[in-house]
């Protein structure tokens, strides 16, 4: 990056850090190149098996990406999982199953599904179809309704 307008070099980003492209004209641009991540000590740490860690990524902004998802954090794979108490220990869904682990931040589950590597559904809940499903919907009360009316015409 170049410290003020004129110079004649450039000055070199600190230990493990870079920019994302040439001419910066500040040091705050100077950020963890892509496959790593900032910690919580400021340090340049290698991505974990299971993520993908863009250009800038930030251990701290993970807390705040729900409610901000512009911030750049180490996101989880498809297939895997992180919870939000520990979003860098990354567990290995069940067959790696893109369905129901979609990635993307700590937590994420798909299908309604919760728990460590979306593997439950919430109670009252039961997994039908590719989705949980609630135990007491209208569609179940109507199927058991409508079955012995069914069978009592059959008979």
């Amino acid at each position: 990056y170049v410290e003020s307008e004129g110079a004649s070099e450039c000055t070199s980003c600190p230990s493990s850090r870079t920019t994302d492209s040439r001419g910066m004209d500040e040091a705050s641009a100077c950020q963890c190149p892509e496959d790593t991540y900032e910690d919580s000590a400021g340090n340049c740490v290698s991505c974990p098996e299971g993520m993908t860690c863009a250009f800038g990524s930030k251990y701290d902004d993970i807390a705040n990406y729900a409610t901000d998802p512009t911030l750049v954090i180490p996101l989880v794979d498809p297939g895997y999982y992180t919870l939000a108490a520990d979003p860098i220990s990354v567990y290995l869904c069940e067959d790696g199953n893109e369905e129901t682990c979609p990635g993307g931040g700590p937590q994420m589950c798909g299908g309604g599904l919760v728990g460590l590597v979306c593997e439950v559904c919430p109670e009252g809940y039961a997994y039908a179809h590719g989705k949980c499903q609630d135990c007491g919907s209208s569609t179940s009360i109507l199927i058991f309704l409508a079955l012995p009316v069914g069978l009592m015409v059959l008979g």
